[in-house]
């Protein structure tokens, strides 16, 4: 879906990068302002089974999900959109 703002540009995600050394380029000044709307944190927990490939990849994320943390210091607030992803960032903020 397209939208039309009258004084600014909306970009995909992951295009940011790309898109500020195009406009450096050509002389342009880039003003950033991220109006994205983080959320409010919910105290949940995983409630479910799931299936033996699901576990294996639950295990995966979980590890790359604590990598991720230690390399940072950040906790990983990405919203996952899978059942295997949602019970791996569980796991990671139990342990």
């Amino acid at each position: 879906m397209r939208r039309a703002y009258p004084r600014h540009i909306a970009l995909p995600r992951g295009c940011l990068d790309a898109s500020k050394e195009l406009l450096s380029e050509n002389g342009i000044r880039c003003e950033l302002c991220d109006e994205r709307y983080r959320g409010e944190p919910l105290d949940v927990g995983f409630v479910g089974t799931l299936h033996p490939d699901q576990e294996a990849a639950v295990a995966r994320m979980t590890r790359l999900i604590e990598r991720f943390s230690k390399q940072t210091g950040s906790e990983v607030e990405t919203p996952f959109r899978t059942v295997q992803g949602t019970q791996a960032l569980a796991h990671s903020r139990a342990t």
